[in-house]
């Protein structure tokens, strides 16, 4: 049984050696036809990915033709200013935020308003209705 195993030891270090010996000569193969392109003026270069060198990526901004809406207080605080002492639906709070003046830039200002809602912390929902936490 032991010999089994050696011999099959054996006969598979001598395949991967063949294996590696014939890799080695297909390598040398391409080596020296690559090198022969170069020697006969044929440029070979590699192949670039991404943008053209000397372009600079560009800068997040609005959009062209966009101007950033100018607000008096940032979202999150005309919505503390809203909820002062009472709890109200969404609908409720974007409809007393947009009668505060705020602007949106957004086609759906209720998504925009649902980040400063449901992510602050001073601000809690009870039976679907927002209010600020003690």
């Amino acid at each position: 049984m032991k010999t089994d195993n050696v011999q099959q030891y054996l006969s598979l270090h001598q395949s991967l050696l063949n294996e590696k010996a014939s890799l080695e000569a297909r390598l040398a193969k391409i080596s020296k036809a690559l090198s022969g392109q170069a020697a006969a003026g044929v440029a070979v270069a590699p192949k670039r990915r991404g943008r053209p060198p000397g372009k600079a990526k560009a800068k997040p901004g609005p959009k062209p033709g966009r101007k950033r809406a100018k607000n008096s207080m940032s979202m999150r605080e005309a919505v503390f200013k809203v909820l002062g002492g009472k709890a109200l639906g969404r609908q409720e709070v974007l409809q007393a935020v947009l009668k505060l003046g705020y602007t949106f830039q957004t086609k759906n200002p209720l998504n925009s308003l649902g980040v400063v809602l449901y992510k602050d912390k001073g601000i809690k929902l009870a039976n679907g209705k927002f209010s600020l936490a003690k």
